[in-house]
């Protein structure tokens, strides 16, 4: 039971929180049956399938995992998880997921989980070699999760809104980058050798650049947004490259 735990990296489900924003923020009057309603998004979306994206994730990334001082502990690259023991466990969290989905909400929401997985796909089948384009197929997932959390109330966001999530999420990307090539993990992965501190920071300050001018364009009619993700951004992308207590948390979070 803690392996299929382990599998399904319960300390990254705080994502989620993404979608409930969307949901929220566009939800005309929230109430106990969104609520519901976001428990079994979870549930569908966040526990099992992406719990079956991020088991096939290990699968693909076992051997320079096992290369890594912390990740080698991980399931599949410390061999107490077969392969094909590992690759059942994806796929049947996969369909799981996506057939309570199609069971639960409308066809526009499961059109994500699609988005999603294409997503994924194009990010273990290479993009993830690619500078900058592994930060891109990164992010979008989360810019997809915001749409999710508004369809689920009916409501479709602006594409300002879409963008500057991305930007936010692509930030975070960026550090979580500088954060593992600075803890040694070029060895482990050599995509990072491809980065440096200053290209990754530069790519983190044209994000919030590009969120700040969404702001001043789009701000009047979406001040409850931009409310959100500046502050975010600060906090998450900003404080991580300076404050040493956020430095560690991500770390922790990140390098495990």
């Amino acid at each position: 039971m803690r392996t299929v735990v382990a599998l399904l990296k319960p300390r990254y489900h705080a994502s989620f929180v993404t979608v409930a924003v969307g949901a929220l923020l566009f939800a005309e009057r929230p109430d106990g049956l969104l609520v519901l309603r976001l428990a079994a998004l979870y549930i569908s979306f966040n526990l099992l399938l992406y719990g079956g994206i991020y088991t096939f994730n290990d699968i693909a990334d076992r051997e320079s995992d096992a290369r890594h001082s912390v990740k080698r502990m991980r399931p599949v690259a410390s061999g107490r998880l077969g392969v094909k023991a590992a690759t059942a466990i994806g796929g049947s969290l996969c369909m799981a997921g996506t057939a309570m989905a199609a069971a639960l909400f409308p066809t526009a929401i499961l059109a994500c989980y699609v988005a999603v997985l294409t997503l994924n796909a194009a990010y273990s089948c290479g993009g993830r070699a690619i500078p900058f384009l592994d930060v891109a197929l990164n992010a979008a997932p989360h810019a997809v999760r915001f749409l999710m959390g508004s369809l689920l109330v009916n409501r479709v966001p602006r594409p300002g809104h879409l963008v500057a999530w991305f930007c936010l999420a692509a930030g975070v990307s960026c550090i979580r980058r500088l954060v593992e090539k600075e803890a040694g993990g070029d060895a482990a992965r050599p995509a990072l050798r491809t980065y440096s501190a200053a290209g990754l920071a530069l790519a983190a300050d044209i994000g919030l650049s590009a969120i700040l001018i969404l702001w001043v364009t789009d701000g009047r009619d979406s001040a409850g947004f931009y409310a959100i993700v500046i502050p975010t951004y600060l906090l998450l992308v900003v404080s991580a490259r300076r404050v040493p207590v956020a430095r560690f948390g991500f770390e922790r979070l990140w390098l495990r």
